[in-house]
C-alpha cells in the first residue's frame, strides 16, 4: 500500500531532519499549465486560433506556477545553492520542448532573482543556462481525427479534455483511463528499466559519487524540467504511483541526507505549487532509505 507522510509545516530555511543533514538534491518537475496539444474533429475548440500562443502554448498561470515553484526551491535549498547562482552548484536540464524550456526559465527566475553584482538592469531577472536534450521518443503523437484504437489515442484525447476542463471551458466528457495508460508504460520490470531506470540510476550514481567525493563538478542541486509521463514513470518504477496523472508544475524531490558516516535517500512529492510536500514511505525501505538499499528498490 502506498504511504505518504504529509508535512503539515515545512521549515524551508532548514530542510535538515534532526540528525540528518541534507547534502544533495535532484528535482524533477512537470512543466506548467498549457493549452491542449491538439484537438479532435468534434471539439468545439479545435481552431488553434482560439488558443493564445497556439496548441501546447504556456499560459500566464503556468509562468506564475513555475516562478512560485522556483521560489519554493530557493527557500528549501538555500543552504545547498548559496546566495547567488553558480554553475558549479546548480545544473538545469530540460526536454527539447518549448513549454519545458519556458517553464525552466520561469523556474530559474524564481530561484535566482539577481542581487548585488548580479543586477544588470531593472528587470529583476538574470539569464540562467538551461541545458537540453532532444526527445528520442514522443509519448504522444499528433494526429487529427483521433481513432481510439490504442491506449495512447485515449491518452491524447484525455489530455485535450483535461486541459479544456482545467481552463473552465464547457466540456462534459471526462476520462479516467488516461491515468491507467500512464501506469501501463511501466507495468513490467523490463518496462520500468527502459522508461525510468536510466534516469533513476543517473541520480543514484550522482548520489554515490557525492558520498565518495568523486562528483565533478561537485554540484548540490540538479533540476529536470520534464513531462507528466516522466514523473509517473519514475513513481511507478519505484512502486509509488497512485494512478493519478501528475498535475502541472508538480514535482518529485530526491534528496540525499547524511547521518554520521551513513547516507540516506528521501523521496518527496509536491502535487501542486500550493500544497504541502509529502514524503513517500519507500517500499521495504522506509522514509529515509539507506542509499545502498535504494539501488535494490
Amino acid at each position: 500500500m502506498l504511504k505518504m507522510l504529509v508535512y503539515e509545516k515545512i521549515n524551508l530555511e532548514n530542510s535538515d531532519l534532526g540528525e540528518y543533514e541534507l547534502i544533495f538534491a535532484h528535482v524533477i518537475y512537470r512543466h506548467g499549465d498549457r493549452n491542449v496539444m491538439e484537438s479532435y474533429p468534434n471539439d468545439p475548440y479545435n481552431d488553434e486560433e482560439f488558443w493564445d500562443n497556439g496548441f501546447g502554448g504556456l499560459s500566464n498561470l503556468s509562468k506564475r506556477q513555475q516562478y512560485e515553484l522556483g521560489k519554493y526551491l530557493r527557500a528549501r535549498y538555500q543552504k545547498l545553492i548559496g546566495a547567488h547562482y553558480s554553475p558549479k552548484k546548480v545544473y538545469i536540464r530540460s526536454t527539447d520542448e518549448d513549454r519545458n524550456l519556458q517553464s525552466a526559465q520561469c523556474n530559474a527566475a524564481g530561484m535566482f532573482n539577481p542581487t548585488g553584482d548580479e543586477v544588470w538592469n531593472k528587470l529583476g531577472w538574470q539569464p540562467i543556462p538551461i541545458h537540453t536534450v532532444p526527445l528520442s521518443v514522443r509519448f504522444m503523437e499528433k494526429s487529427s481525427g483521433l481513432k481510439l484504437t490504442e491506449l495512447v489515442d485515449v491518452l491524447n484525447l484525455y489530455n485535450i479534455i483535461y486541459v479544456e476542463n482545467l481552463q473552465g471551458l464547457d466540456q462534459t466528457i471526462r476520462w479516467t483511463i488516461g491515468a491507467i495508460n500512464y501506469q501501463s508504460v511501466t507495468h513490467s520490470v523490463e518496462m520500468k528499466k527502459i522508461r525510468a531506470g536510466f534516469l533513476i540510476k543517473e541520480m543514484l550514481d550522482r548520489f554515490k559519487n557525492k558520498t565518495l567525493s568523486l562528483l565533478t563538478p561537485d554540484r548540490t542541486v540538479y533540476l529536470y524540467a520534464a513531462h507528466g509521463s516522466v514523473i509517473s514513470n519514475v513513481l511507478n518504477s519505484l512502486n509509488l504511483f497512485d494512478v493519478k496523472i501528475p498535475l502541472f508544475s508538480s514535482s518529485i524531490l530526491f534528496e540525499l541526507h547524511q547521518r554520521d558516516t551513513e547516507y540516506f535517500v528521501q523521496v518527496t512529492y509536491r502535487k501542486t505549487v500550493s500544497e504541502n510536500a509529502s514524503s513517500f514511505e519507500i517500499p521495504n525501505c522506509g522514509t529515509m532509505c539507506p542509499l545502498n538499499r535504494f539501488y535494490d528498490v
